[in-house]
C-alpha cells in the first residue's frame, strides 16, 4: 500500500515548461504584494500576542529589507518542492 504522504515526482519537462514559467511570473509579479501582506500579517500576530514583539520586530525588519532591495538575491528554488 502506498503511503499518502510520500513525495511525488514530476516529469522534468513538465516542471521546466509548465511549472517554471508560472512560478517565475508569480514570483516577479506578486513579490511586493506578498511582502506587504506578510508585514501586515506579522503586525496582526504581534497585536494579538501570538508572537513576541522581539520576533515580530526581527521578521518585519527582514521583510522590509527584502521589500527595499526588491529581493535582488532571489533564486529559483527547486520547483518540485512548490508544485508537488
Amino acid at each position: 500500500m502506498k503511503r499518502l504522504n510520500q513525495p511525488t515526482t514530476r516529469c522534468q519537462t513538465y516542471v521546466d515548461y509548465v511549472l517554471a514559467p508560472t512560478y517565475s511570473f508569480t514570483r516577479d509579479h506578486y513579490f511586493t504584494y506578498i511582502l506587504e501582506i506578510s508585514i501586515a500579517h506579522i503586525q496582526m500576530l504581534r497585536r494579538q500576542k501570538i508572537i513576541p514583539d522581539i520576533h515580530a520586530s526581527t521578521l518585519v525588519e527582514a521583510t522590509t529589507k527584502l521589500y527595499e532591495t526588491g529581493g535582488t538575491n532571489r533564486t529559483t528554488p527547486n520547483l518540485k518542492t512548490y508544485f508537488s
